[in-house]
């Protein structure tokens, strides 16, 4: 994604100021000579036109569109040019360092058609703020597994409405279905995500401070909440109405304190809270909770800058977290939210009301490709324990399947996808995604197999998408290992799927299998997933029952050595044996592995060991 940066610059105080007519500042665009730009608006004069944009203004969606159209004139000349005709996304970086200049609604941007710049499907121009401070770090660890703290609040002063706060939890239990285990589903507080009712600023300060802590920090915040005008003597900001003894709202200033003792900061917070983004007050330091959250070290907010509605909230923590948590570079997530706010809520206009501040680490596409493999592995593994749990107890029935059937499709399109984005380098953490596609569908296939047992399946057609998942399982494997010679488990896994499927041992891969797994072996003292892959080889080898039962001896004694928790290297090796002794036999439409006592053996063995 190619991202531009546009910044804007004054030669006084940048924390305080009001927007006055033929105000000079200085632009800079990426390398571009500096140059300087005038806003010809004043400040109370743009208030009143956003005033007019607000959800009070009696106005037919031909008076609001004309406004809409206006504002976007009085920007255009501001805004630096970014119309481009190369293919591709484009994210607009956008650093406001001097205060006034946020009030401006750069999201309402309009092209030549008068179509919004940041509402097109089909081109990728993504528009996202920040403020002037270092890019992130690559030390500093972004989250692999979520960590989703949800706060909202209905106070008991003022006429405010309920707030949809069931939506807003079921959404975010969707988009965190992979790695909510089937316990974890109707609990308001585990690993994954936790809820707290009716908050206070006490309630959030306190949760949130226990987490970071204990060394287990919520990496994603999402506060669904009404915001309301505070007036003070000489200023006027937008305060959030948390429950609370005094019975007022929460002022900025008092809010933003629950992240400035922090040890780790939350990746990402999401404000479902009206003017949370609304920088009315020009003299205020906090200016509204959106910029005052990023300026204290929060990668991405997301928030409102104007009014929003409950189906706007709704959409943005649906699409928004769906996206984010599915996979997505966060500009493509905020990109489609925005999209389709603009699709489907046609009568608001939430579309531009929505903010998003967003400060990345450098490297962020293969940042994001390498956390996205350990993620997808910590997702596999909650599928994995469910799919386990099924398997065991024989109590599942053909919806249990179903739904993990889902969940791995689920997975696959995610995998695709993050593949498909790396643009086809074929590098190294792009061919470690290719094979975990590979053990995905062989997964998905399983599952087929076991649903198949079940007296009600259809067993024909339930053969044919174990056949058919095993093939694309086969193909990513085959993938992995062309592209990279020195991956054993790779290696093997092509190797066995190509015999089951074909009844061929590919013999120039074995030879490069065996050189993969000795090196593996050398280099590592601690290596134990290298014995797997030497005693599953050993079997399609034929290999004698003394050489295996060998292999098998520095498995069980590595296990030992490392102390690998659950005996997990065992049992994952007893599940991939006991797919040749029960699944791919030749009933299944198979070829079977030719001398099955040595199988037998092997598994016995291995039983015994826990």
């Amino acid at each position: 994604m190619q991202s531009i940066l546009i910044e804007y610059l004054r030669f006084d105080d940048l924390a305080t100021g009001v927007l006055m007519p033929e105000k000079s500042y200085l632009r800079l665009k990426a390398s571009e000579p500096v140059g300087s730009v005038k806003i010809t608006i004043g400040h109370k004069e743009l208030l009143q036109k956003l005033y007019d944009l607000r959800y009070e203004g009696d106005f037919t969606p031909e008076e609001k569109q004309e406004k809409i159209v206006e504002l976007s004139k009085l920007i255009k000349s501001f805004m630096a040019d970014f119309s481009t005709d190369e293919e591709g996304s484009i994210q607009i970086d956008l650093v406001l360092n001097p205060s006034e200049l946020g009030l401006l609604p750069f999201e309402l941007l309009l092209d030549d058609q008068n179509e919004p710049w940041f509402t097109k499907e089909n081109k990728e121009v993504i528009l996202t703020r920040r403020i002037r401070q270092n890019f992130i770090a690559k030390e500093e660890k972004w989250p692999i597994v979520p960590k989703v703290l949800f706060v909202y609040s209905n106070p008991t002063y003022g006429s405010f409405r309920e707030v949809p706060w069931k939506q807003h939890r079921d959404y975010l239990r969707w988009a965190l279905k992979p790695w909510i285990s089937e316990d974890m589903v109707q609990t308001d507080e585990n690993d994954v995500l936790t809820i707290i009712h009716d908050a206070s600023l006490a309630d959030l300060k306190n949760k949130i401070g226990e987490a970071d802590q204990s060394g287990k920090p919520f990496t994603h915040i999402h506060i669904l909440a009404h915001g309301t005008e505070i007036i003070e003597p000489f200023d006027r900001e937008f305060g959030v109405a948390l429950s609370n003894e005094n019975q007022k709202p929460t002022k900025v200033e008092e809010f933003v304190t629950i992240f400035d003792e922090l040890k780790v900061k939350p990746f990402t917070v999401t404000y479902c809270i009206c003017d949370s983004g609304n920088f009315i007050s020009p003299i205020s330091g906090e200016k509204n909770i959106v910029h005052s959250t990023h300026k204290r070290g929060v990668p991405i907010v997301i928030g409102s800058q104007l009014p929003l509605s409950f189906g706007g909230a709704k959409v943005i923590v649906r699409d928004f977290y769906n996206s984010l948590l599915g996979g997505e570079d966060v500009r493509r997530a905020i990109h489609k939210t925005r999209c389709n706010l603009y699709s489907t809520l046609k009568e608001t206009h939430d579309w531009m009301s929505m903010v998003a501040y967003v400060r990345l680490p450098e490297g962020y596409t293969d940042y994001l490709l390498e956390n996205n493999i350990k993620r997808e592995l910590a997702a596999l593994k909650t599928i994995r324990s469910n799919a386990d749990r099924l398997i065991e107890n024989q109590t599942g029935t053909i919806d249990d399947f179903d739904t993990l059937i889902n969940d791995l499709n689920s997975r696959i399109r995610v995998l695709a996808t993050q593949i498909d984005n790396d643009n086809g380098r074929d590098s190294q953490l792009s061919l470690e995604m290719v094979g975990l596609m590979g053990s995905t569908s062989k997964r998905l296939a399983e599952i087929y197999y076991y649903k198949s047992k079940l007296g009600d399946a259809v067993s024909s057609e339930l053969k044919s998408e174990q056949r058919k998942n095993l093939e694309e399982s086969l193909k990513s494997y085959k993938k992995a290992s062309i592209s990279n010679l020195s991956h054993h488990w790779s290696l093997v896994q092509f190797i066995s799927l190509h015999y089951v499927l074909n009844g061929k041992v590919l013999k120039k891969f074995v030879t490069a299998a065996e050189i993969a797994i000795e090196y593996a072996i050398n280099e590592n003292p601690n290596e134990i997933w290298a014995y797997g892959s030497q005693l599953e080889l050993g079997l399609l080898m034929n290999q004698s029952e003394g050489k295996l039962k060998a292999t098998l001896n520095k498995l069980v004694e590595q296990v030992k050595k490392m102390a690998a928790s659950e005996n997990f290297p065992l049992r994952s090796t007893h599940l991939q044996l006991m797919r040749y002794k029960e699944w791919w036999i030749k009933d299944n439409g198979f070829f079977e592995l030719k001398e099955r006592s040595k199988l037998e053996k092997l598994i016995s063995e291995i039983e015994l060991t826990y």
